[in-house]
């Protein structure tokens, strides 16, 4: 079903129509004709249409996995490189998925439900699916930070080893050459680690240096070492690790807290009103437009989406209170941690600029997955969870149809846009 909508989604935006597909075409394209890794703020000179613009602070894994499609299939044309790539990243976008069920089945064990629940989350939410149908480094952004978080959650909850620690930091450092927000795993998953049970007296004398906080303290090494060349070169280049303020002077120009405060006269609270309704609505359904237009869903379907949200946080804060399994409460522990994280980021961000769109979270689209999945099998009597599950999951579906020919197709039907 999400590979089926996900092809609808390819069908119905039409090339580099999707969120900043042709920055980051341009990025796949620059590495492709051999111009090395782009810098932010620095105009190549070049005979192409396709530039890394403004996408030229990412980190560039995604687009030298990218590179190989894209040569292989840029001969037929650009759209035809346009579509393969957004077919590669809907095969990525399918790992994420997979993880959310692991997930799932690792702190809920006894509910089936809500791990397939978890995974219908995360690949049917409007928003993901479109999202996935993009040429964008999202999707590889929230591979790598699920299966880091998933790893973790492993340690956290079957034990350490040396072999997991390294394994956790290798895709921890993969996470932060995909994209920046992957630094927040950096302390994260050590920390996390360090929520692992300890091994016992006997094992600890005959094998040294196995306790969870030398893991720890590997994971952490393990992942500077894998991204650390990112960081510097960043630090040379624009003065510091994540490149913040060339990317801050860069977007000068874009909307801030301060046009809403001072042109609008929005109060503070009304601005960040305004950040939390768009948030939540680009949570389930928004999709980028002509003339950096956001289209929205009818209204009635967010608010029924929101109703089952009211369930499942009813659902998970009282299996959370009847969790008697510590391993799994510490589990649940650090999947809030990584959510909250990536909240904090999130409002950083917008105090910065008004960049109100829930892709900057969804890396933790797997805790908030077990939690929406957990909470609703918590609440539903367990001999309709089955098809209760099926039928939340077959309204995610359908929105993404409604979406799709009621939202998405008319809109660049009728409305003239410029390739570029």
């Amino acid at each position: 079903m999400y590979l089926a909508l996900g092809a609808l989604y390819t069908w119905a935006v039409p090339p580099w129509q999707g969120a900043d597909e042709l920055a980051h075409f341009g990025y796949v394209a620059q590495l492709a004709r051999g111009g090395g890794l782009p810098r932010l703020g620095q105009v190549e000179v070049t005979s192409s249409r396709f530039t890394s613009s403004y996408e030229a602070h990412q980190p560039p894994l995604y687009y030298l996995l990218c590179v190989p499609v894209f040569a292989g299939t840029y001969p037929l044309g650009p759209h035809a490189a346009t579509y393969a790539l957004r077919a590669f990243s809907l095969l990525i976008g399918l790992g994420t998925g997979a993880l959310a069920y692991r997930a799932a089945r690792l702190l809920l064990p006894g509910v089936p439900q809500a791990a397939w629940g978890a995974a219908g989350m995360a690949l049917l939410l409007p928003s993901q699916t479109s999202l996935f149908a993009t040429v964008n480094n999202d999707c590889l952004t929230e591979l790598l930070f699920s299966l880091a978080l998933v790893l973790t959650v492993v340690g956290i909850t079957k034990g350490t080893s040396m072999r997991l620690a390294v394994v956790t930091g290798v895709v921890v450092g993969l996470g932060i050459l995909t994209k920046a927000t992957c630094l927040l795993l950096l302390p994260l998953c050590p920390l996390g680690l360090l929520l692992a049970p300890a091994p016992a007296p006997a094992a600890r004398h005959s094998q040294q240096h196995k306790s969870p906080a030398w893991h720890a303290a590997v994971c952490f090494a393990v992942a500077l070492l894998v991204s650390g060349w990112w960081l510097w070169r960043n630090t040379v280049l624009y003065g510091d690790p994540m490149g913040m303020k060339a990317l801050e002077a860069y977007f000068s120009r874009a909307p801030k807290p301060d046009y809403f405060l001072r042109r609008v006269g929005l109060t503070y609270g009304q601005y960040w009103m305004l950040v939390a309704t768009w948030g939540w609505k680009s949570f389930f359904a928004s999709f980028p437009g002509i003339g950096n237009r956001t289209l929205f869903l009818p209204v009635w379907l967010y608010w029924l989406y929101g109703l089952t949200w009211l369930a499942a946080i009813a659902g998970a804060a009282s299996a959370i209170r009847q969790q008697t399994d510590e391993g799994r409460r510490r589990a649940t522990l650090l999947l809030a941690g990584a959510a909250a994280l990536l909240l904090a980021s999130y409002a950083r961000l917008n105090s910065v600029f008004f960049w109100a769109q829930a892709r900057y979270i969804m890396p933790g689209v797997v805790a908030f997955a077990v939690a929406w999945a957990g909470g609703l099998a918590r609440v539903i009597p367990p001999r309709l969870r089955t098809r209760a599950m099926a039928a939340v999951l077959a309204f995610l579906a359908a929105a993404s149809v409604v979406a799709v020919f009621a939202v998405i197709r008319p809109h660049f039907s009728v409305l003239p846009f410029r390739q570029p």
